[in-house]
C-alpha cells in the first residue's frame, strides 16, 4: 500500500512539473493552459454530441447520429478544445494554470 501511495506521489509530482513548465512555455508565447474533464472526449461526436461507448481498439468510427468520420484522438481533440472554450474558469474542471 505504501509503495503505490509514492508512487502515485512520484507520478503526481511529474505531472505537476509538466503542468508548470507548459504554463511557462504557453505565457512566453502569450497563450493560456486550461485544464479540461476529458470525461467522454473520444466518444462524444464533435460535431453533434452524440455518444457512443466503442472499445479502445476501435480508433475511427462513423457517428451514427450525424454520419461525421472521425478519427477517435481528433474527435477527443476537437471535444476538449469546445470544453476548454466553454467550461468557466474557476468551476474545478476548467482552470487556468498559473
Amino acid at each position: 500500500l505504501a509503495r503505490s501511495y509514492v508512487a502515485k506521489g512520484v507520478m503526481d509530482a511529474g505531472w505537476g512539473q509538466f503542468l508548470r513548465i507548459l504554463a511557462y512555455k504557453a505565457a512566453e508565447a502569450g497563450r493560456q493552459v486550461i485544464k479540461v474533464d476529458p470525461k467522454y472526449t473520444s466518444q462524444d461526436c464533435p460535431v453533434c454530441g452524440y455518444r457512443e461507448k466503442k472499445p479502445l481498439w476501435v480508433r475511427e468510427y462513423t457517428c451514427p447520429q450525424c454520419g461525421a468520420h472521425l478519427h477517435r484522438d481528433i474527435a477527443a481533440a476537437q471535444n476538449i478544445l469546445a470544453r476548454a472554450r466553454t467550461e468557466p474558469s474557476g468551476m474545478g474542471t476548467a482552470w487556468a494554470v498559473p
